[in-house]
C-alpha cells in the first residue's frame, strides 16, 4: 500500500521547541474573491473648506515667514511705489504717489531727493547685524530687483535730465538698463529748462552719492557692479568742469571719488567717457586723469589695469601679442608734467609686484616686454628703479641686525626671476639682471640642498639663463666660471642664509665671531663642503649645453696648469688648486664624451702641458732635484689629460682638420718622450697606446670641417630645444631655426621647416607663438609663393582648428603690413581670393573667421589698393550683402565688421589716385549706411555707420575745396 502524503496548511507554523500546532482554517477568514470583469465603482469626493485643509491658514502663495524687519517693510513700500513699467513711470506719477500733489518746478528735485534718501535708508538698514555669517548679503534676492528699479529710476529722472543739459556723459541708448531693455518702447528722458535746475540736481546727486560711497556696504557693492559708480564719477567730473559752478570743493574731493571704483573699472569709465560726445572741457579733465592712471592710480594697481584693459584679459580667451606694443608705448610715454623719479619709481615697483605673481604668465610676459623696451632706451632707469629691487633681495646691505630679507620677500624675489625666465629675455638685459646675483643664487641653491628643500625653481632660473646666453654666444660662459671659482659660496658680505619661522629661507645679518675650531676640523669641513658643492655643480651642468661645459673645462684646465688663483697674487693658493683639480676630475669623468667632440683647443692644452713637463731635452739631473710636490702634481693631472685624449681619439663623429693634425703630431712626440720618463707604469702603457692610436689616425684619411657641419649642429640644437618643457628654451629653439632660415641653409627642407612651425603654432605660451610668427615671416621671405599658398590653404580650411586658423591670419596680416606698397601681383590675388571665400560662407563658417577675413581684406586696401584691382567690387558686394541679409541680433558683430570694411575701402581708395572707389557703388553704399545708421538694432553698428557717413561727408567737402582751388 502506497504511503499517504499529508498536506500541511499554508498557515502552518513552528512553535516553541519541536512542538507544532495547527491553526484551523475556519478560524481565519479568507478575503472575498473579486470579479475581475465587474465595473469599478466611482470614488466619492468630499468637498472640504480651506480651513479644514490648512488649519494654520498658510496660503500657497504666502511666505511662511513674516517680513517684519525695517528693511523688508521699506522694500515693500518701494515695490508698491515703483510698480509700473519704466516707460510709464513718469515724474508726475512718482510725485503723485509720494507727495500726493501736482507737479511743479521743484517736484523733480523733491522726488529725486526722496528716492536718494530711500537709497541711504536701505544702506543704513543693511549695516545692521542680521546674519551670523557676514558674507551673506543683507538684501534678499527678491528685493534686488526692486533695488535695481530704484537706481534706474534715479538715473532716468535725476541723472540724465541734468547731464543732458550740458551734453555730458555716455548716451542713454548705450546704457544697459534691464528694465528699459525689456520695453519695446524706448524710455524717454525729460528735458530741463536752463542750466540752473540741472546744476541744483547735480549737486543734490553728488552730495547723496558721496555720503553713500563713504561707507562700504551691500548697497555700495551692488552699485559698484552695475549702474551707479559710473554715474557718480560722471557727475563729479561735470561739477569739476562746468563753468557755472565753483570747482574748488569738487576738485579737492575728487581724489576721494576716484577711490570708489577699482582701477580697472575706473579705466573703463574714463575710456567710455572719452568716446562720448561730451564737451572738450569735460574730455580734457578725463584725459588728464586717464594719462596718469597707470602710474598714480588711487588704489595703486594702475599698470595691471592698463594691461588687463588693453589686452582684454577679463573678457577674451585669445590674446593679441601685438597689443604688448600698445601697453609699452603708453608706459614709456611719460607725461612732461610728471617728475621722472616719481614716475619710474611707481612703474618699477608695480612691475616688480606684478612679476611676483607667477600664476598670470600673460601679465608677466607683458611686464617683461615693457622692461625690455625701456632697457633698449635707457638702461640706467631699469637698473635704478627695477633691477635694484631684485639685487637688494639677494645681496642686501647689512645695515641692521637680525633679519635683512624676510621669507616672503626672498620668495617673491625668486618668483620675479621665474617670471623673467619664462619669457626669455634679450641677452644683454638678461646678463644685467643675473650677473650681480649669480653667486648669491648659487649659495641659495646649496643652502636649499643642505636643508633638503626643493631646488626646482633655482635650477630652472640658472638653466634657462645659461642656455639662452650660450645660444646668443657659444663662447660666453655667462658667469658659470665665477660659480666654479666660488664653488663653496655660503654667505655674502655681512649676511647669510637661514631658515625662518615658517620653515622657509630668509637672509639675516652675519657678525663675524671667533670660534675655537682646529685647523684639521676646518680642512676636513672644507673638503666635505667641496665634495658636496662639486656634486651639485655637476648636477647643474647636466642641464647646460655641452659647449659651455667644454669652455668651462678648458678655462679651469688652463687656470690649473698656469697656477692662477682668485686673488691674483703671485703665490698659488692650495685650496684653489684643490677646487680646480676636483672640478677637472668631476667634469672629465662625467662629460668625457661631449668634451671630445670638438678637440682643437683641448689638443692645444694637452700638447702644451706635455711639452712643458716632459720635453726630451729636459735635463735629467735637474729633474732628479725636483720637489716631491711637483712630481705629485704631474701624477695628479696626467691621468685626467690622458683619459681626455683617449676620449677625443675614440670619438666616432670627431672632425679633424689640418690644425688638429699638427697638434696630434706634436702630442705623438711628447707621448714618446713621456714613455721614457720615470713615471707610473700605467701612465707609460697609456702613453704607448695613445701614441699608436695617433699614428693610425695620421696615416689615414682626414675629414675636413665645413659650414654645413656647423649648420647641422645648430639644427640639432634647435630641434632638441623645441622639445624642451621650458617655454624660453622652446622660444630659443625657434630663434636658432630662424637663423638657419634667414641664412637659406642647405640643411633645411622647406616643407619640413613649415610643418615644424605649424606644430609649434599651437603652443599656448605667448612668446613661443610670437617666435613662430616671426619664423613664418622669414619663411615667406625665403619662398613667398610656396609658403603663402600653404598658409592660405590652412586659413580657408574649415577642418583646421579655429585658433590655428586665426593665428595663421595674424601671420598673413603681418605680411600685408610689411609688404606695404609691394603688396600686389599673384601673392595679393591669392590672399584676397582666400579672404573673399571665407567671407562668403555665411553660416558655413565661424563668424570669428569671417571677421578675421574682413579685417585682412580691409588691411589689403589700406596698405595698397592696387592689390585689390578687379576684386574691389567683390569686396563691396560681400559687405553690402552682410548688411542687407544678416540682420539678426546675433549677427551684429558681422555687420560691424562689414561697416569697418567699407570704411577701409573708402579710406584706402581716397589716399591714391591710381584706383578709384567704384562709381556705381557710391550711391548704394551711402544709402545702405544711412539705413543702417537709423534702423539697426545694435547701437554700435549704428554708431560705426554714422562715423563712416561723416568720413564720406568730410571727403566730399575736401574734394570740393580742392576743385574750387584748382578753378580759381
Amino acid at each position: 500500500m502506497a504511503p499517504k502524503i499529508e498536506e500541511l496548511p499554508d498557515d502552518y507554523e513552528l512553535s516553541d521547541g519541536n512542538k507544532t500546532h495547527f491553526e484551523s482554517p475556519a478560524s481565519k477568514q479568507a478575503p472575498p474573491k473579486k470579479n475581475p470583469f465587474a465595473d469599478e465603482l466611482k470614488k466619492k469626493t468630499i468637498r472640504r473648506s480651506a480651513d479644514d485643509v490648512y488649519p494654520q491658514h498658510k496660503g500657497l502663495n504666502k511666505p511662511q515667514f513674516k517680513r517684519e524687519k525695517p528693511i523688508d517693510i521699506l522694500f515693500e513700500q518701494l515695490e508698491t511705489l515703483l510698480d509700473t513699467p519704466s516707460d510709464n513711470l513718469t515724474l508726475e506719477t512718482l510725485n503723485q504717489r509720494i507727495f500726493n500733489s501736482t507737479t511743479n518746478r521743484e517736484s523733480r528735485l523733491r522726488v529725486v531727493e526722496y528716492l536718494l534718501d530711500r537709497l541711504l535708508e536701505i544702506q543704513r538698514y543693511s549695516l545692521e547685524p542680521q546674519f551670523k555669517d557676514k558674507s551673506i548679503i543683507a538684501i534678499s534676492l527678491h528685493d534686488v530687483k526692486t533695488f535695481s528699479k530704484l537706481v534706474n529710476t534715479i538715473i532716468i529722472h535725476g541723472i540724465y535730465p541734468a547731464l543732458n543739459v550740458f551734453h555730458i556723459g555716455i548716451p542713454f541708448a548705450k546704457r544697459m538698463l534691464k528694465d528699459a531693455k525689456q520695453n519695446k518702447k524706448p524710455v524717454g528722458i525729460d528735458k530741463l529748462e536752463g542750466p540752473e535746475p540741472a546744476i541744483d540736481l547735480l549737486k543734490l546727486l553728488y552730495e547723496k552719492f558721496f555720503t553713500l560711497f563713504q561707507t562700504p556696504s551691500d548697497v555700495t557693492e551692488l552699485l559698484s557692479k552695475g549702474s551707479g559708480v559710473s554715474d557718480f564719477i560722471t557727475i563729479s567730473i561735470a561739477l569739476c568742469t562746468i563753468s557755472q559752478t565753483n570747482h574748488d570743493k569738487y576738485i579737492s574731493e575728487y581724489p576721494i571719488v576716484e577711490k570708489v571704483p577699482d582701477t580697472f573699472e575706473l579705466l573703463q569709465i574714463y575710456s567710455l567717457l572719452l568716446t562720448s560726445t561730451s564737451p572738450d572741457y569735460f574730455k580734457n579733465f578725463v584725459s588728464s586723469h586717464l594719462q596718469r592712471l597707470h602710474y598714480k592710480a588711487p588704489r595703486g594697481s594702475g599698470l595691471l589695469a592698463l594691461i588687463e584693459y588693453v589686452l582684454g584679459l577679463r573678457d577674451q580667451d585669445e590674446i593679441d601679442i601685438a597689443r604688448f606694443d600698445h601697453v609699452a608705448n603708453v608706459v614709456l610715454l611719460k607725461p612732461k608734467t610728471i617728475n621722472t623719479k616719481d614716475y619710474f619709481t611707481s612703474i618699477g615697483k608695480q612691475c616688480y609686484d606684478l612679476l611676483v605673481n607667477i600664476n598670470r604668465p600673460t601679465v608677466a610676459s607683458c611686464v617683461t616686454y615693457i622692461l625690455e623696451k625701456l632697457w633698449s632706451r635707457n638702461k640706467l632707469v631699469v637698473k635704478d628703479f627695477f633691477l635694484k629691487q631684485v639685487w637688494d633681495k639677494f645681496n642686501p646691505k647689512p645695515d641692521k641686525p637680525g633679519v635683512l630679507v624676510a621669507e616672503a620677500q626672498l620668495n617673491n624675489a625668486v618668483n620675479v626671476l621665474l617670471s623673467l625666465t619664462q619669457k626669455g629675455l634679450e641677452p644683454s638685459f638678461y646678463r644685467a639682471v643675473m650677473t650681480p646675483i649669480l653667486l648669491p643664487l648659487w649659495g641659495y641653491y646649496l643652502f636649499l640642498k643642505r636643508n633638503a628643500k626643493s631646488v626646482e625653481s633655482i635650477t630652472t632660473i640658472l638653466t634657462v639663463y645659461f642656455t639662452i646666453m650660450n645660444d646668443s654666444d657659444s663662447k660666453d660662459l655667462a658667469g658659470i666660471d665665477v660659480i666654479a671659482k666660488n664653488l663653496c659660496f655660503e654667505s655674502g658680505d655681512g649676511w647669510r642664509f637661514a631658515m625662518g619661522p615658517n620653515n622657509m629661507v630668509q637672509i639675516e645679518s652675519n657678525k663675524k665671531e671667533f670660534t675655537l675650531e682646529s685647523k684639521e676640523y676646518k680642512v676636513n669641513k672644507f673638503i666635505v663642503d667641496l665634495d658636496f658643492a662639486c656634486t651639485n655643480f655637476i648636477t647643474l651642468l647636466e642641464n647646460v649645453h655641452d659647449d659651455m661645459v667644454q669652455f668651462l673645462f678648458i678655462k679651469v684646465l688652463k687656470q690649473w696648469l698656469s697656477g692662477s688663483n682668485l686673488i691674483g697674487g703671485d703665490e698659488e693658493s692650495p685650496f684653489i688648486k684643490l677646487i680646480d683639480l676636483k672640478l677637472l676630475e668631476s667634469i672629465g669623468e662625467k662629460f668625457k664624451e661631449s668634451l671630445a667632440r670638438t678637440p682643437s683647443e683641448m689638443l692645444v692644452i694637452v700638447q702644451s702641458f706635455l711639452n712643458s713637463k716632459f720635453d726630451e731635452e729636459e735635463d735629467h739631473d735637474d729633474a732628479m732635484h725636483d720637489s716631491d710636490d711637483e712630481d705629485e702634481e704631474k701624477e695628479e693631472i696626467l691621468p685626467i689629460l690622458l683619459q681626455l685624449l683617449s676620449a677625443i681619439l675614440s670619438e666616432n663623429d670627431i672632425v679633424i682638420d689640418d690644425q688638429c693634425t699638427e697638434h696630434l703630431s706634436a702630442i705623438k712626440s711628447s707621448l714618446f718622450n713621456l714613455a721614457k720618463q720615470n713615471v707610473n707604469e700605467n701612465i707609460k702603457s697609456s702613453a704607448h697606446a695613445l701614441e699608436s692610436r695617433i699614428g693610425d689616425i695620421l696615416s689615414g684619411d682626414i675629414a675636413a670641417t665645413n659650414a654645413i657641419d656647423d649648420q647641422k649642429l645648430t639644427l640639432t640644437r634647435a630641434i632638441t630645444s623645441l622639445n624642451d618643457p621650458l617655454a624660453p628654451i622652446r622660444a630659443h629653439g625657434l630663434y636658432l631655426l630662424r637663423q638657419l632660415i634667414e641664412a637659406r641653409s642647405d640643411v633645411l627642407s622647406l616643407d619640413f621647416v613649415i610643418n615644424l612651425h605649424l606644430v609649434q603654432l599651437k603652443d599656448p605660451e605667448p612668446f613661443v607663438y610670437l617666435n613662430v610668427i616671426k619664423g613664418l615671416e622669414s619663411l615667406i621671405e625665403w619662398d613667398e609663393p610656396v609658403v603663402l599658398k600653404t598658409l592660405c590653404d590652412i586659413y580657408v580650411n574649415k577642418e583646421t582648428e579655429l585658433d590655428e586658423r586665426l593665428r595663421i591670419g595674424e601671420v598673413i596680416l603681418r605680411y600685408i603690413q610689411v609688404s606695404n606698397e609691394t603688396f600686389q601681383g599673384e601673392s595679393a590675388n591669392l590672399i584676397v581670393e582666400s579672404t573673399l571665400s571665407v567671407i562668403r560662407r555665411h553660416d558655413a563658417d565661424d563668424d570669428r573667421m569671417r571677421m578675421s577675413a574682413m579685417s585682412l581684406l580691409g588691411m589689403c586696401c589700406k596698405v595698397n589698393p592696387l592689390g585689390l584691382i578687379g576684386k574691389l567690387e567683390d569686396a563691396l558686394d560681400c559687405a553690402i550683402g552682410i548688411l542687407n541679409l544678416e540682420t539678426t541680433s546675433d549677427k551684429a558683430i558681422m555687420r560691424r565688421a562689414a561697416v569697418v570694411l567699407i570704411q577701409d575701402l573708402i579710406l584706402g581708395t581716397s589716399e591714391t589716385d591710381k584706383i578709384q572707389f567704384p562709381e556705381k557703388y557710391r550711391e548704394k553704399v551711402v544709402t545702405i549706411l544711412k539705413y543702417v545708421a537709423s534702423t539697426d538694432n545694435d547701437i554700435f553698428v549704428r554708431e560705426q555707420a554714422q562715423k563712416v557717413l561723416d568720413i564720406i561727408e568730410e571727403l566730399v567737402r575736401l574734394g570740393m575745396e580742392l576743385y574750387l582751388e584748382s578753378n580759381t
